[in-house]
């Protein structure tokens, strides 16, 4: 069955989503006729990644991972500071 709220075959869902770079799918190494899905490059740039935690979280009735979030904010602090050094001249 389809969940509420959404119409159609859920596989024709994740195929537009792959097809607008929304979503990544990887097949897995360990079963033949899986796939499994990681955010793509659209859904990072227009969502960002904390974004789609909390709202998977809301969506469960549970609070955001809190160490999801923390990997998520010291990449950015790495990011950063990379830039930061990136800019200073010698």
């Amino acid at each position: 069955s389809v969940p509420a709220g959404l119409s159609g075959p859920v596989h024709v869902l994740l195929d537009d989503f792959v097809a607008r770079d929304y979503l990544m799918r990887e097949k897995m190494h360990d079963d033949d006729a899986g796939f499994g899905y990681a955010m793509g490059p659209r859904a990072v740039m227009e969502v960002g990644r904390e974004q789609l935690i909390t709202f998977c979280a809301e969506m469960m009735d549970e609070e955001p991972d809190p160490v999801m979030l923390a990997e998520i904010h010291g990449a950015e602090t790495t990011q950063g500071e990379e830039e930061e050094e990136d800019g200073e001249e010698d």
